[in-house]
């Protein structure tokens, strides 16, 4: 059981658009706490201040002009120079909105505002990242459909109050043919500076016989610490905007295996790179896979043993049996794998991976929160867990419709948000010394 339960009020649950793993952040460290956010059983953005006890204080309910059924509409989080704080939310190849407030949330609630004033503006999936050597804010996103899109950067600027967007984007599927899109994992700062982005592709629908949801990859593209320059892992200078051609490949997974797009990503102990995501394994059914690198090689292993067969097929997002799993790795280096499945009452769940991580006796699964999340993907504040090893996390459940319908008419009412706590302590206690048995395959 969590060491501290923190209720937050009633949140939106028709869709998963809190509880989704591209936000990026839906918490984060301010003056005297944090802040986290979430929609409301109304629709609206919330954004609620906590202080370093997690006790609730200021709290600011900002009007939405969209109302969210579609889960790409998700809220993200960053901290500027001044230490104000963004919100960007609302879109799905579309304008998205954007507010600006004190770090103690103790102004008025402001109007949200269109990012961009362009009318053919197609922006999804926000991830604001805040450099700690320079202080700047940027808003990395993807431009374009899933199909041609590019991720492109914009720049926080105090004197035009406004993000100014970099000339050429990071990276691009849109100069080749057929087409693709990139979609990124969790981006990584590594102890340099440097910033890893783990990216699959989703190639155009007449590209291949695949369906909807054809990814290739995994790739792994480094970013200089400034995201004006990107390079191989080990150096090799990278041409702006990387395409499918030339993206250094890291592990090779089949087109049609059901790749899944914006997995997880940690630094290892070692400083290097880790990815978490899923794809079929031998015997054609998805499973958790763990990218590391050892003696100078990627190696990967399957860290489930799940029998459920599904596929990624259809638009918008898809009410799938697990979770996208979150990463966290330990001073250890005990690799901690978050995630919900149907499997186990689509409880919030726990693997432990020792290493070496390609044993399979070095694992263990045990249970975080034992009640039904529906369709919740794990958000984790992950400055918590660097500052002082705990695991923060915002939890609630949710429904989730095939293709952002609105459909999930039973979840119309809201759901209680909380923030879950395990102390580092606790954390740090948790041992790989047994693991659940193996369950025979379908």
């Amino acid at each position: 059981m969590p060491d501290q339960i923190i209720p937050l009020g009633e949140a939106w649950a028709s869709s998963s658009v809190n509880c989704v793993a591209f936000r990026h952040d839906a918490i984060v460290p301010v003056t005297d706490g944090c802040v986290v956010s979430f929609y409301d059983a109304d629709g609206n953005v919330v954004l609620q201040h906590l202080d370093r006890a997690l006790v609730p204080q200021r709290r600011l309910t900002i009007a939405c002009p969209i109302v969210p059924h579609d889960a790409h509409n998700c809220i993200s989080l960053g901290v500027d120079s001044s230490g104000a704080v963004h919100a960007v939310f609302g879109a799905h190849s579309s304008i998205a909105y954007h507010v600006r407030v004190s770090p103690l949330l103790d102004g008025a609630a402001p109007e949200a505002v269109p990012l961009d004033g362009r009318p053919q503006m197609r922006f999804t999936y926000p991830t604001l990242l805040h450099d700690p050597g320079s202080g700047e804010l940027r808003l990395l996103y993807r431009e374009g459909g899933p199909w041609a899109g590019e991720l492109r950067v914009k720049r926080w600027n105090d004197e035009a109050a406004a993000f100014i967007e970099d000339e050429l984007p990071l990276l691009s599927g849109r100069l080749g043919q057929p087409t693709a899109g990139p979609y990124i994992n969790r981006p990584v700062r590594l102890p340099d500076g440097r910033i890893a982005l783990f990216c699959v592709w989703r190639l155009a629908r007449d590209a291949t016989t695949a369906g909807d949801v054809a990814n290739t990859g995994l790739d792994l593209i480094v970013a200089a610490p400034d995201l004006r320059s990107l390079a191989s892992l080990d150096g090799v200078g990278l041409t702006l905007p990387v395409t499918p051609v030339h993206a250094p490949r890291t592990w090779a997974v089949p087109v049609g295996a059901n790749l899944i797009n914006q997995g997880a990503a940690a630094c290892g102990v070692d400083g290097n790179p880790m990815a978490l995501t899923y794809w079929n394994d031998a015997a054609g059914v998805p499973q958790y896979h763990l990218l590391w690198l050892e003696g100078g090689a990627w190696r990967a292993a399957a860290v489930s043993e799940f029998v459920t067969r599904f596929s990624l097929q259809g638009l918008g997002t898809l009410p799938l049996p697990h979770s996208r799993p979150a990463l966290l790795v330990r001073r250890d280096g005990v690799a901690l794998c978050i995630f919900r499945s149907a499997e186990h009452g689509n409880r919030l769940m726990l693997t432990l991976i020792d290493q070496p991580y390609g044993d399979p006796g070095r694992r263990r699964t045990m249970v975080l929160l034992d009640e039904d999340l529906g369709f919740y993907e794990p958000m984790v504040d992950h400055a918590a867990f660097t500052r002082d090893g705990s695991l923060v996390m915002y939890v609630q459940a949710c429904a989730q419709d095939h293709g952002d319908r609105g459909d999930s008419g039973d979840w119309r009412e809201g759901v209680a948000a909380r923030l879950i706590k395990f102390f580092g302590h606790q954390v740090n206690g948790w041992k790989v010394n047994n693991k659940l048995g193996s369950k025979k395959r379908k």
